[in-house]
């Protein structure tokens, strides 16, 4: 089974961002972004909200995605 961390880096991936670029983004730490990817720590709430905004999508399409495995979180077309 693939879990939070695998599907965050799989949806990074996507996003065609590095862990560098998507920490930037979000304000936070290479190492938050790295033990979240590696399954040493899950996300929080302020985590979620704050990637959903860094990556354009809806936090509970993002929720869905990492936590049941449902749907895409893709963004929306420019």
């Amino acid at each position: 089974m693939i879990g939070p961390g695998k599907r965050l880096r799989k949806l990074r991936r996507a996003h065609g961002l590095s862990a560098t670029e998507l920490a930037a983004r979000m304000g936070v730490s290479l190492s938050l972004i790295s033990k979240l990817e590696n399954s040493h720590r899950k996300p929080n709430s302020a985590f979620i909200l704050a990637l959903a905004k860094a990556l354009e999508v809806q936090p509970g399409e993002l929720f869905d995605y990492l936590f049941r495995g449902r749907g895409e979180a893709t963004p929306p077309p420019k």
